[in-house]
């Protein structure tokens, strides 16, 4: 899995595991983007990608969460019938994306949904104003996970 800048937009693509949106029950879904290691360490948490159960072990400053967010919304997938949550970064929010990108490039990037680590890719470059969760997600699945993530 591997996260990728584009020349124009930088946009950040995460894939996910999950084609269903959190069932919490409380109106907004906590997000938190940390980096993550392969291999346990002092002071790093251990943590399964959900839906493959790969250990991965989190740092445990949040770098981007519900704050950073200016905007998530539900959109059509560009290579399949599926669809994705686009989320765009607060001016803050893609400052920090930038400057944490850049900084940690070839490393791996813990997209964590209510306390669940859902995939962790490789940073490949500087990512700043948007990015998006893809992976096997229905219409009204997409849409209810970013109404959550933009409830804030």
């Amino acid at each position: 899995m591997v996260l990728s800048a584009k020349v124009v937009s930088l946009a950040l693509v995460l894939l996910c595991y999950t084609g269903q949106a959190p069932r919490t029950g409380q109106a907004t879904a906590r997000l938190e983007f940390r980096l993550a290691e392969m291999e346990p360490a002092e002071g790093l948490e251990e943590a399964a990608i959900e839906k493959t159960g790969e250990k991965v072990y989190l740092h445990k400053e949040i770098i981007i969460n519900n704050e950073d967010i200016g905007e998530a919304r539900a959109v059509e997938s560009s290579w399949s019938r599926d669809f994705e949550i686009e989320i765009v970064f607060s001016n803050r929010g893609a400052e920090k994306m930038a400057r944490i990108s850049l900084a940690n490039t070839g490393k791996r990037l813990a997209i964590i949904v209510d306390g669940k680590v859902i995939s962790a890719p490789f940073l490949r470059g500087q990512i700043a104003d948007k990015a998006q969760i893809s992976g096997a997600f229905t219409k009204e699945a997409a849409e209810e996970l970013a109404s959550k993530i933009k409830s804030k």
